[in-house]
């Protein structure tokens, strides 16, 4: 991943310019913005993983030489080279077309995300100066590979398409063996003198240029706010009100404040902990990074089965089992990060953590630093 993040008078940031790579670490004095820049980096990176819907209709099949080309890619043995697919003009408008509107959905979801996150409009995030509000407030986004750079407006609801580099772009995903790799199979399932077959052969191919646009991104970000502690203790409780006003709606008028952002978001993963049945297993370095914490903490953190379809938080230890709310500080800080780990991340994931050494001892926070 090869990100760059640009930040312009929003919240309280006057203007920020942030790489982001594998590991990204903001340092800085209290109330200087950082966690106001992680959540844009958050809601930037999260945004990518929401527009996988296609547009196309139609109205809106690829050219003639792009289906004729699939066709024969899906149709000849696989022994049989596919002869590479020349870019012609046609194609070419065809596709920028393609980019330009996911990148504007792309931007659209980014600015959703951040009205979302503080629960307010997108233009109220602008940054306030002594008499009014600031102007020229956006965040851009730049990606290298391929390269491409919008910029998503705040001062108007507008998404500026910078630059597309349209043939870094359609070169790898215009590749006759990576097409040929995602049609495998299709050869006995479509007849392609049917429209419908023609249109989901040219739809699934939508879909691959749209996701070549963020080849390096994250499959997923997860955020964990600093208030996550208070969150995981009280989550019981909220969920347990919430289920009980459930069962008189109806009756009465029922009025229930919504949770914005990272802290909404962290709530419904704890509150949904059996998310990993459908996604792969850890990876060895991160059991290794959950053997090394459980084992400096002497405890164990974990979902357990209690009434129904619920689940509590469990901590383990050699003394006994022990809610949450009767452990150290030390515990409580870590257990939001350990029950993430085991239950909502798989590979391709990203994590933002805030505030990572809150509350702990120097060593421990050593410790989570080679983490």
């Amino acid at each position: 991943m090869d990100v760059r993040v640009e930040v312009s008078n929003l919240g309280p940031l006057r203007s920020a310019d942030q790489q982001l790579s594998q590991l990204t670490l903001f340092l800085g004095e209290n109330n200087s913005g950082k966690t106001f820049l992680a959540t844009v980096c958050h809601r930037v990176l999260a945004a990518s993983g929401r527009l996988w819907r296609p547009r196309q209709t139609r109205d809106n099949l690829p050219p003639h030489s792009v289906i004729d080309w699939l066709k024969r890619v899906v149709s000849l043995p696989e022994d049989q080279a596919v002869p590479e697919k020349e870019i012609d003009n046609q194609t070419r408008s065809w596709a920028e077309a393609i980019a330009r509107a996911t990148l504007s959905d792309f931007g659209d979801s980014v600015r959703n995300g951040l009205e979302y996150a503080y629960g307010i409009e997108a233009n109220d995030l602008r940054r306030k100066t002594a008499s009014r509000r600031a102007t020229d407030c956006y965040v851009r986004i730049c990606n290298s590979n391929p390269a491409w750079s919008i910029k998503v407006r705040f001062d108007r609801d507008d998404v500026e398409i910078e630059h597309v580099n349209i043939d870094q772009w359609l070169r790898p995903t215009f590749d006759s063996d990576n097409v040929r790799d995602m049609y495998r199979g299709y050869r006995d399932l479509i007849e392609f003198s049917a429209v419908d077959d023609i249109e989901r052969l040219s739809s699934a191919f939508y879909v691959s240029l749209q996701s070549a646009l963020f080849r390096d991104w994250p499959r997923n970000a997860i955020h964990l706010p600093a208030g996550r502690t208070g969150v995981m203790h009280s989550y019981d409780v909220l969920a347990s009100n919430i289920v009980q006003m459930s069962s008189e709606a109806g009756l009465r008028p029922i009025e229930i404040a919504p949770l914005h952002g990272a802290a909404a978001d962290f709530l419904s993963l704890i509150l949904r902990p059996n998310r990993r049945r459908y996604q792969r297993r850890l990876s060895r370095e991160l059991m290794q990074i959950i053997e090394r914490l459980e084992s400096e903490m002497r405890a164990e953190v974990v979902f357990e089965a209690d009434v129904g379809a619920r689940r509590r938080i469990v901590i383990r230890t050699p003394e006994g089992e022990f809610p949450l709310s009767s452990t150290s500080s030390m515990i409580s800080e870590l257990a939001p990060l350990l029950l993430v780990i085991k239950y909502s991340i798989s590979p391709g994931f990203h994590l933002i953590i805030d505030e990572p050494e809150s509350h702990l001892h120097p060593a421990m926070q050593r410790l989570m630093a080679q983490c």
